[in-house]
């Protein structure tokens, strides 16, 4: 499951395995096609995916499962939701758009990906969201965007 998130954190003490194996099936959810080019290493992901042996919170930082490795839960939980309302404060349609971006970045070409957000960029002309975010930055005060 941990496969299908955009941003990874852990904290101490966390582990983080593929499971399927040890019940008789082969993984599902997508961790066989994810794993793979979330952490660079097929030969890792065949071990966890063969032994369903765990991944501990310090290997899943260095291989790149995670960014970020927290003290503690209480930690984890206050940082990510400062970080989720880093995120909301921002443009939905220019989160939204970088989002789709990404995604579509991994199976284009740069070319491609250049082309796709220059077109999502034009589109972005016509809101509010630009004007909003250059009064705000001359009056001091955070911008205020319409919700999707």
């Amino acid at each position: 499951m941990v496969c299908a998130c955009d941003i990874r954190w852990a904290c101490e003490g966390s582990r983080f395995s593929i499971k399927e194996v040890d019940v008789g099936l082969a993984a599902d959810v997508g961790s066989l096609a994810r794993l793979p080019r979330i952490i660079g290493s097929a030969s890792l992901v065949c071990e966890m995916a063969y032994t369903a042996q765990p991944l501990t919170a310090d290997a899943a930082l260095r291989v790149g499962l995670t960014s970020r490795l927290c003290a503690t839960t209480a930690a984890l939980r206050l940082e990510s939701l400062e970080f989720a309302a880093t995120i909301a404060s921002k443009s939905p349609l220019a989160v939204v758009g970088t989002k789709s971006n990404l995604l579509f970045a991994r199976e284009h070409s740069v070319a491609d990906s250049n082309e796709r957000v220059a077109v999502w960029n034009a589109a972005c002309l016509q809101t509010e969201d630009i004007p909003a975010s250059v009064s705000a930055r001359g009056s001091g005060q955070p911008p205020v965007f319409a919700k999707l």
